[in-house]
């Protein structure tokens, strides 16, 4: 009988299991890290194209002149995510387009970036006026504003479009305006 206990007869098994399990707990781990680095990639890569996308609309604007920096009424759409985004102001910049509406006129537009991902960019004119304070001779305060439109544009996933991937703002000073927008200083 003390013989058989001292045996070591069937111990391979038990080593062999405990050795199993040891290395799926370490491939498992691996098998979710590059699971983890896929799904952060294609984030990354959604993000990116993304922000791509609305500095190509911004560039619209860019390119045109202050008075020509509108959106076309009929292209503003009246529901969510549009009208629930921080920019969204129910005194946007109007005007009436040619038709078809050119990008730099659409409010709300799809389209399929090179990825083959689809995405919204959504665009907001308001007129800004903030009031700058100067001081002129002896102590003097003079307040003057300029007219500024401010454009914000957001870009969602097309598939969910709650999600934004990019947001872009920048402001547009009336003295791009040829003649100079009314209220704009000349000098």
């Amino acid at each position: 009988m003390l013989r058989r206990l001292r045996q070591e007869a069937g111990f391979g098994l038990i080593e062999l299991l405990m050795a199993m399990t040891i290395l799926n707990v370490g491939i498992l781990a691996t098998v979710a890290a590059f699971n983890s680095g896929i799904v952060t990639l294609r984030r990354s890569g959604l993000i990116a194209t993304a922000s791509v996308l609305a500095d190509k609309q911004m560039e619209l604007y860019r390119s045109l002149t202050y008075g020509s920096i509108v959106l076309d009424s009929t292209s503003i759409p009246a529901t969510t995510p549009y009208t629930s985004d921080p920019a969204w102001s129910s005194s946007q910049v109007t005007t009436t387009c040619t038709t078809p509406l050119p990008p730099e006129c659409n409010a709300s537009q799809s389209t399929t970036g090179p990825d083959h991902h689809p995405y919204r960019i959504d665009t907001y004119i308001i007129d800004d006026r903030p009031v700058t304070t100067y001081t002129q001779p002896p102590g003097t305060q003079h307040a003057t504003s300029r007219a500024l439109r401010r454009v914000t544009v957001v870009v969602r996933d097309g598939r969910n479009t709650n999600t934004v991937l990019a947001r872009e703002m920048s402001t547009f000073d009336c003295s791009t305006a040829l003649p100079y927008a009314t209220g704009c200083p000349t000098s």
